[in-house]
């Protein structure tokens, strides 16, 4: 399930900084999300959110412009039968969500929207989603055991922060190389980083290939945050997925598809379409943020007046 299909374009200025400090940059970003083709329902859920702690003008219908400013991308797979999965993805998205829009409002007003403090908030983001999503299931027994992978992308500025739980993934499209950016928490992965490098080949191991180590809610209460943050340029695109889409599609695959399509909508709409095609056995999420270079807001806004 999608709790938003949007495309937004904003950039996060008023005035040109010095020639010595990184441009704020513009996203342009687009989700979709689908059941596959054997699964009856569809455990997945995406969320694109854009904060803006400041009063912004807007120059026109798909761009905005204003002093503080942040893009939030999640992506949750969940886990605990149909109903509970879904429940937990779509709780563990839209509790994240809430608790970073209020951060970002409270580190925008006391002037301390710095990368310690917003890794930090990140980290505190995610649990307390877990904390929320383990009480839902402590209290209902129809949602026992329920959890969900989350990986959170927030641009703010020209820096990406991710924090992430679980086996969905964030990707940086660079100069047409696709990079891995979060590590997938479960079983074999922990076994191929602990040297057994066959483990992802092998027969034995095939049973152990989703089973977390590491999820929001689920059978464990302790959780583990893993974050990055990451200069970004115009010209990269980020991609958030579900495991559904690179069970199915190689990263060259990937890569192929991200060199061949010009904006967010269509790269999705191609790789849900390829995933379905070599089998679409699990749900599919994919989700694309594209950075663009962005125009000043008093020049754009004098075109625009001219």
């Amino acid at each position: 399930m999608s709790i938003s299909l949007s495309e937004f374009n904003f950039s996060l200025f008023t005035k040109s900084p010095p020639s010595s400090v990184r441009l704020p940059l513009a996203v342009s970003s687009y989700g979709l999300s689908d059941k596959g083709r054997v699964r009856p329902g569809n455990e997945d859920c995406f969320l694109i959110a854009n904060f803006r702690a400041q009063p912004a003008c807007s120059v026109s219908a798909k761009t905005t412009f204003g002093t503080e400013a942040a893009h939030l991308l999640i992506v949750a797979d969940g886990m605990g039968g149909h109903r509970g999965g879904k429940y937990a993805s779509n709780l563990a998205a839209v509790t994240a969500e809430a608790f970073l829009r209020n951060a970002f409002n409270e580190l925008s007003a006391s002037g301390k929207l710095e990368e310690s403090h917003l890794l930090q908030q990140l980290r505190a983001a995610l649990r307390a989603t877990n904390e929320r999503v383990l009480q839902e299931a402590s209290q209902r027994p129809d949602l026992h055991g329920m959890g969900t992978t989350l990986t959170a992308a927030l641009i703010y500025q020209s820096d990406l922060y991710i924090a992430h739980v679980g086996d969905s993934r964030c990707y940086l499209f660079r100069e047409r190389e696709l990079e891995q950016v979060t590590h997938d928490h479960t079983m074999v992965a922990e076994m191929m980083r602990h040297g057994y490098g066959s483990a992802k080949e092998s027969a034995a191991f095939k049973h152990l290939r989703h089973v977390l180590t590491n999820s929001v809610g689920g059978p464990k209460t302790e959780l583990t945050v893993e974050t990055h943050k990451i200069p970004l340029q115009v010209g990269d695109w980020l991609l958030l997925c579900s495991d559904g889409l690179t069970e199915m599609l190689t990263e060259e695959k990937i890569t192929k598809i991200l060199w061949s399509v010009n904006d967010p909508r269509h790269g999705c709409e191609q790789l849900i379409q390829e995933a379905n095609q070599a089998g679409g056995v699990d749900n599919i999420t994919a989700l694309l943020a594209q950075v663009l270079s962005a125009p000043w807001c008093e020049s754009s806004a004098s075109r625009e007046a001219g």
